[in-house]
């Protein structure tokens, strides 16, 4: 009526419209099997040389008692190496064709597959593996294929990972059975760091974290951070650490720094010592001292100085 289309333009559209009402019913009675792509997928990866997981039976006959991990990106190329390195039976669904083939360079058996595909899934042989781990970046595509392992096989352990924690319940709902969320790891790590970096002494940090991961996500690893070096406490910036070797015709031979009074006298103490390329930490203070004894004491700039004199360390 306006004139923005003609009678002649408007043929095509009704005749596309009725054509669509027409194709949509079969479209939708074929989806699952378009979706699963074990039809279409499986051409298409040898066109692209990857392995199709239709061809696990061939390479890997028999599968049982296996891990199925979906996802070959960073964290799944991870997993994947661990349960290599640990020499536990598996296989890897991907449906990025340049990692299927990262996955096949480092010997790993990466297959070329939808995994919300009921078809796929039967071929990874998820009824007959001890668990399944879902690390892919879609929630939608974490969805669909927590919902097609539940639906297949309902009490077989999934493990999901995924990028907030406001996701999680929706996946246990789904038949997840625990899920790990990247916003709180990263964010725990972060802050960590940030305390190390501040100094806080590390059994508040540690209280720190856990009081973080009860309000947010448990944890079946402990907590591991790595310990700050000598130098870098600035509460320690006026110590020195210098190392003295006990030379022969030195007083302080067959003499332990007990003995020698070392502390008192000097004010630095004694926190290892080398004996013939081993380094030695344990009761130092009642080790005799041998020639070649290299000594590694700490303390103040003019302690460690004095200890060294008394040591004996010049020839």
């Amino acid at each position: 009526q306006e004139g923005v289309v003609d009678a002649e333009g408007i043929q095509p559209l009704l005749i596309a419209g009725i054509l669509s009402m027409f194709l949509t019913p079969l479209l939708v009675l074929k989806a699952p099997h378009i979706t699963a792509g074990e039809r279409v997928l499986g051409p298409l990866a040898r066109l692209l040389r990857a392995r199709s997981i239709d061809q696990l039976d061939s390479v890997q006959p028999g599968m049982k008692d296996h891990v199925v991990v979906i996802g070959y990106g960073l964290a799944g190329e991870l997993v994947t190496r661990a349960l290599h390195n640990l020499e536990v039976e598996h296989v890897v669904l991907e449906m990025n064709a340049d990692n299927v083939a990262a996955g096949r360079e480092r010997g790993h058996p990466v297959y070329y597959a939808d995994a919300t595909s009921a078809e796929a899934l039967g071929h990874a042989h998820v009824g007959d593996s001890r668990a399944v781990i879902v690390m892919i970046n879609d929630p939608s595509a974490t969805r669909r294929v927590v919902d097609a392992i539940n639906r297949l096989v309902p009490d077989i352990p999934v493990f999901v990972r995924t990028e907030y924690l406001g996701q999680a319940a929706g996946f246990i709902e789904l038949g997840a059975s625990d899920v790990v969320a990247s916003e709180v790891e990263g964010g725990l790590e972060v802050l960590a760091r940030v305390l190390r970096e501040l100094e806080v002494p590390r059994n508040v940090l540690e209280a720190e974290v856990d009081k973080a991961r009860r309000r947010t996500q448990r944890s079946a690893r402990q907590f591991v951070m790595p310990r700050r070096t000598l130098g870098h406490h600035g509460g320690l910036s006026e110590l020195k650490v210098e190392s003295v070797v006990v030379v022969e015709g030195s007083p302080a031979i067959n003499q332990s720094p007990r003995s020698l009074d070392l502390a008192a006298k000097s004010g630095a103490l004694v926190v290892a010592l080398t004996r013939e390329g081993e380094l030695l930490t344990a009761n130092l203070a009642d080790q005799p001292l041998y020639p070649g004894d290299v000594v590694y004491l700490i303390g103040e700039l003019t302690a460690v100085g004095e200890a060294a004199k008394i040591l004996g360390s010049h020839v």
